[in-house]
This record gives C-alpha cells, sequence and structure tokens, in this order.
C-alpha cells in the first residue's frame, strides 16, 4: 500500500510540474479534461472525469488491479446507486414539499405577532409570528416577512396540537394548552398591541369543532 501511495503522490506531483508549462498555466490541470480525485486512503490523484466516482469509491490500490472492462462496470453501477439516491431525495422533498403545501392550503384561522415564553423556569418571552390552523395546528416564524417569502420550510410547526387557549394571570396574556386529549402541557402567551388580541386567539380556537 505504501508503495501504491508512494507512486501515485510521485505522480501527482509530477502532473502537477508539467500544469506549469502550460501557455497559459493550469495549475489544476483543468486543460487535459482530467479531473482530481481522492481516495478514502487521502490519495489524490488526476483521473479521466467519467472514472473519478470509481477511484473514489474503490480507492487507487483497488483499481489498480482493474482491467478496463471493470472499470466501465464499476462505473456504470456506480451511476445507477448514485441515481437510485437521487431518486430517493427527490422523491422525499417532493413529499415535504406536498405536506406543507397541504398544511398552508387548509384554513388559516387567526395569525398575527405574539410573544411566547419557554417552557424552561427561567425563560423570557421572546416575539414571533403565529398562524393558527383550523386542524389545530399552530405555525409560528421569526417575523411576518419570514412567511411571506419563504416556502414555509423555515417555519416551526408545533409537534402538538393547540387544544384550548386560557386566560393568563397578565392582563394581556394567555396560557395556551397543547397536545392531545391524554397528554398536554401549558405553555404562556402575551398578545401584542396592533395585532389580534387576547380575545381575538380565544375565540378563533371556540370556532374550532
Amino acid at each position: 500500500l505504501e508503495e501504491t501511495k508512494l507512486g501515485l503522490k510521485s505522480n501527482f506531483k509530477n502532473i502537477k510540474e508539467m500544469a506549469k508549462l502550460f501557455n497559459p498555466p493550469d495549475p489544476n490541470f483543468s486543460q487535459s479534461g482530467l479531473v482530481l480525485a481522492t481516495d478514502m486512503d487521502g490519495v489524490s490523484e488526476y483521473v479521466s472525469k467519467d472514472l473519478k466516482s470509481v477511484y473514489e469509491e474503490y480507492g487507487f490500490q483497488k483499481c489498480a488491479t482493474f482491467d478496463s472492462d471493470t472499470l466501465k462496470k464499476e462505473k456504470e453501477k456506480l451511476a445507477i446507486k448514485n441515481e437510485k439516491e437521487h431518486e430517493v431525495i427527490n422523491r422525499t422533498f417532493e413529499e415535504k414539499l406536498a405536506k406543507q403545501k397541504a398544511i398552508n392550503s387548509s384554513e388559516t384561522l387567526i395569525e398575527g405577532y405574539l410573544e411566547k415564553k419557554g417552557l424552561d423556569l427561567f425563560s423570557k418571552y421572546a416575539r414571533r409570528y403565529f398562524v393558527l390552523k383550523r386542524d389545530r395546528t399552530l405555525l409560528y416564524y421569526l417575523s411576518k416577512v419570514t412567511k411571506e417569502n419563504d416556502l414555509d420550510f423555515t417555519a416551526s410547526k408545533s409537534k402538538d396540537r393547540l387544544l384550548r387557549i386560557n386566560t393568563g394571570e397578565e392582563e394581556n396574556g394567555m396560557v395556551f394548552v397543547l397536545g392531545n386529549d391524554k397528554n398536554n402541557y401549558l405553555q404562556n402567551f402575551r398578545a401584542i398591541p396592533d395585532n389580534p388580541s387576547k380575545d381575538d386567539w380565544i375565540e378563533a380556537v371556540k370556532e374550532i369543532k
């Protein structure tokens, strides 16, 4: 293995030196049609572009034992593997996009800025833009601009449903009851001036059947 590494590194060095003689100089050897490949052992070498993935997958030492037919077959196998991986990625993205569109297309009952307090004892209130859907999904964004200009992937969605809203101790305070009929928890919110009031939010939840 060490001899293979030394041989490849020596060849790599020679190619780099030769590239300097080009006019204009070609330090990345791009004019040759070759590309730089680095295998799992950290060995780098310039190879044919269509075989780059094979060298990086199996390493230069093993590829040195392949004949041209084997290299071609391995290249085709990797191409099929990569195509399947891209199909899975694209399918997952499309499914997430469809799910998000379904959520966004459901009826919005109320939206606006609220101050939300974290669940920790010493948490402070943070201003966020909230959207309540008829299916009780509660979305929130950093701002209204974020909501209007994004694909909504930046939106945080409560994993639990908003069951009801109770009146808080403060004048503009509310307590959101989140979860399900068996398990739920409480989180404190505050209404903000020039946005839907505490009563508006409470009445909106009451509309959900």
